[in-house]
């Protein structure tokens, strides 16, 4: 979870009167339990490091944490109903045949695992959002009177920090083909650049595409934004083996190549991420801004993690784009937030995603 996130849920909750709340600390379960699928057997998340194997075992734990909890309090879990807030862009991008019969699985969401869909069949699942995407709930919530500091929260996903950390094993799969086509792509735009070995989700029509990350550098803090933002979305369209682009903001020049480095599902991996997360929304939670939050790279020059701020402004999350600096983001106010990122011990580079969704989707796996 983000900072203080379950404090803030089981507060927000017990203010709108429900009195049977019960909070359960499963740490333990879903870093280090391994789970029996249709498939054979998954993980533990702790030694994952494929995005979707990721999803499908957070998927499957949530629900078993769940039936173990019910069958505490002694309710026959498969007469029991759970309800969830499902939205319409979760099933699409999760493939569910009952919305879309032509969609791609983008990513699976934890609300569309197997698991769900038999107890759906079953008609024990109860979704009110079903049909609705964010702009709408949120405009309900609004006539429900619900505070607007709740319905106006940015969103957070299901499987939560675990798909901000990039696991990575280590190799570079990178081939000197494509580093050379993507060299003379950066050098016909006039900028620097490397394609780095690390691997995010992107959507393209209704197709998943799962490639590599390029970063541009040179100028720090203050380059052409516009222009940046423009090589964004170039870059993607012209090299099939890119799907996202960010610019480091700490560095005006970077005189060694950018490593690799393993990074698994720790819990110490999760501790740094959630409180980057932190001052990254500190700084940037705030309209017109949609979503804004930190994924945690295993890459680095000097050390071996490097932290990327994800911006997104958006109407109803199926397309959208980064935040532009000097418009809706303030240069000062990046400044200040590059200081604070790059005071971490940990961390070696501080990147701005600047890909529009598409190619990328908002999260980067």
């Amino acid at each position: 979870m983000r900072k203080n996130e379950s404090d803030l849920i089981c507060r927000n909750l017990s203010r709108l009167g429900l009195e049977h709340l019960r909070r359960i600390d499963a740490r333990e379960t879903f870093f280090h339990r391994p789970i029996e699928t249709d498939a054979g057997t998954l993980g533990p998340l702790a030694s994952v490091i494929d995005p979707e194997e990721k999803r499908e075992i957070i998927g499957n734990l949530f629900v078993r944490v769940v039936r173990e909890e019910a069958e505490r309090l002694g309710l026959d879990f498969e007469r029991t109903f759970i309800a969830q807030g499902t939205l319409r862009p979760d099933l699409i991008e999760s493939g569910n045949p009952d919305v879309s019969g032509y969609a791609h699985k983008i990513k699976t969401h934890h609300n569309d695992v197997e698991i769900i869909r038999r107890a759906r069949a079953r008609g024990m699942i109860v979704e009110t959002n079903w049909d609705w995407h964010k702009d709408e709930v949120r405009e309900v919530a609004r006539r429900l009177g619900i505070e607007e500091a709740v319905a106006s929260r940015q969103p957070f996903p299901g499987p939560g920090l675990a798909i901000r950390c990039i696991c990575h094993d280590g190799v570079d799969r990178v081939t000197e083909r494509e580093r050379e086509q993507a060299g003379r792509l950066l050098a016909q735009r006039h900028c620097l650049g490397q394609v780095l070995p690390v691997r995010t989700v992107g959507v393209q029509g209704d197709a998943r595409t799962y490639h590599y990350l390029t970063v541009l550098f040179g100028e720090g803090l203050t380059p052409d934004w516009r222009r940046v933002t423009r090589i964004g979305t170039e870059i993607p369209g012209k090299l099939e083996f890119v799907n996202r682009v960010a610019y480091i903001l700490n560095r005006t020049a970077v005189t060694r190549p950018i490593r690799s480095f393993p990074m698994s599902m720790a819990e110490e991996e999760v501790d740094l991420v959630r409180e980057l997360d932190a001052v990254v929304r500190e700084h940037l939670d705030r309209p017109p801004v949609s979503q804004v939050f930190a994924v945690l790279l295993p890459v680095g020059i000097e050390r071996k993690r490097s932290v990327a701020v994800r911006t997104f402004v958006t109407r109803d999350y199926m397309t959208g784009r980064p935040a532009l600096v000097g418009e809706e983001i303030e240069p000062h106010t990046l400044a200040a937030l590059t200081a604070r990122l790059d005071a971490f011990s940990e961390i070696d580079l501080v990147m701005l995603d600047v890909t529009g969704k598409p190619p990328a989707t908002v999260e980067w796996e």
